[in-house]
């Protein structure tokens, strides 16, 4: 009889670390060995990312009515004013709890429902999602088997004040999982730390992507829907508009190249993505009189082919990543990667051998980078093609399911579960 495998997230939109998931539910491999189901906070944006992400499987969906604090109609015009977060903190102080037990509640049930053999919870980071938690703690009161639960960030500390409040919480998490899982050496060692666990109950598995249709991807049918002819080396970004993704950085590197005589003829970079810094990014490049080197593409639909129309990838992010999707799946496309080195970016790019590395926030390194990419294209495409090799080695989406079809067999049936 074939067992049962849970998958449980909540993110606010299908977002970079739902990835594995879009993954999971799409492989027939797993769909052969075990009954696969699904649950998720419902929400009309979520569901939008999930479906054009994930074509509809033999997989059971439930969509749960889960409630996320900051939506809140009346929290949000009952505090809105000059004493907003002060005032926020304490009500989440006294709210929080209240949720937390709901969400037990909801999931509990489902799980005494569909009875699963093991439970996968994909959060976010740590703390992350409430629901996160809640699953930890309702599938131990339901009696599940097996609780996983894979960390896609870096996790907080109790250096925060509010932090300290969630330490009986994350205690009895850390109790309830029978094992964490991160995608890079990095976080697992900061995840150890902040919930004080043993080496055993922490694993390192590297996520992997699938680019589709690779071959049908055309530079310049991207160029002509766009109606954009440059010239020189095009650099991609692909991340959210906000300040820990390091946008400013970049367009501080670019500025420093214009400053040292390189033209718009040179190099372009074209910004993908929506966020709060919008405004502020192109009032930089307004000031600083950077136009002809920055296009603001906004969300962009067909992203994998946005990448491919680049000459290479740059994520200068500051904080806050773990293993970037962004990155191998630049690499998959045999593109030079120019990355900060942030948590998961070191297991992906070796550096000056598949990719540029620079130190977060240092303006002239990412300029020297790029500069080395507008002046030696055949190092950058050289580096690009080891990249490629590197992520047919390490990070395709069926070499990272196949770790994890390892990973369940062998705790579901014992050792010989390796060999199904």
């Amino acid at each position: 009889m074939k067992k049962k495998i849970h998958y449980h997230s909540e993110c606010e939109f299908f977002a970079g670390c739902e990835n594995m998931i879009g993954n999971f539910l799409m492989s027939k491999n797993l769909s052969r060995d075990f009954h696969v189901s699904f649950s998720y906070a419902q929400s009309k944006k979520y569901e939008e990312g999930l479906w054009n992400r994930v074509p509809r499987t033999t997989a059971k969906y439930f969509a749960l009515p889960l409630p996320k604090l900051p939506e809140l109609v009346w929290f949000r015009c009952l505090f809105h004013g000059i004493f907003h977060s002060s005032l926020k903190f304490v009500v989440r102080l006294l709210i929080a709890p209240l949720i937390l037990i709901y969400e037990i509640i909801v999931l509990y049930i489902l799980f005494k429902k569909i009875k699963p053999d093991l439970v996968h919870i994909n959060n976010g980071g740590y703390p992350g999602a409430l629901s996160a938690r809640a699953a930890a703690l309702a599938s131990k009161l339901a009696s599940v088997p097996i609780i996983l639960m894979v960390v896609n960030n870096v996790a907080v500390g109790y250096e925060r004040y509010s932090r300290k409040f969630e330490l009986p919480i994350d205690l009895m998490v850390a109790h309830c999982v029978d094992l964490f899982i991160t995608s890079s050496s990095f976080t697992a060692a900061r995840l150890a730390k902040v919930l004080r666990l043993k080496p055993s109950k922490v694993m390192t598995l590297y996520n992997g992507v699938n680019i589709s249709n690779r071959g049908q991807f055309s530079k310049t049918l991207f160029d002509k829907s766009l109606k954009l002819k440059k010239r020189g080396i095009n650099f991609g970004v692909v991340a959210i508009l906000e300040r820990r993704k390091g946008h400013e950085i970049l367009l501080k590197a670019i500025k420093k190249l214009f400053e040292q005589g390189f033209g718009h003829d040179d190099f372009h970079v074209f910004v993908e993505g929506e966020g709060s810094l919008k405004d502020e990014l192109k009032q930089f490049v307004i000031k600083e009189n950077l136009a002809p080197f920055v296009t603001f593409l906004g969300h962009e639909k067909n992203i994998e082919h946005f990448m491919n129309a680049c000459d290479s990838i740059i994520l200068p992010s500051i904080a806050d990543e773990d293993f970037p999707n962004v990155v191998i799946e630049a690499m998959s496309l045999s593109k030079l990667v120019i990355a900060s080195k942030v948590s998961g970016t070191i297991e992906q790019v070796h550096h000056n051998e598949t990719g540029f590395l620079v130190s977060p926030g240092d303006v002239n390194e990412l300029a020297a980078a790029m500069k080395v990419a507008i002046r030696q294209p055949n190092i950058a495409k050289k580096l690009g093609s080891k990249a490629k090799k590197r992520y047919d080695d390490f990070f395709t989406a069926e070499l990272a399911i196949g770790r994890y079809l390892g990973l369940y067999r062998t705790l579901i049936f014992g050792e010989r579960g390796k060999k199904c």
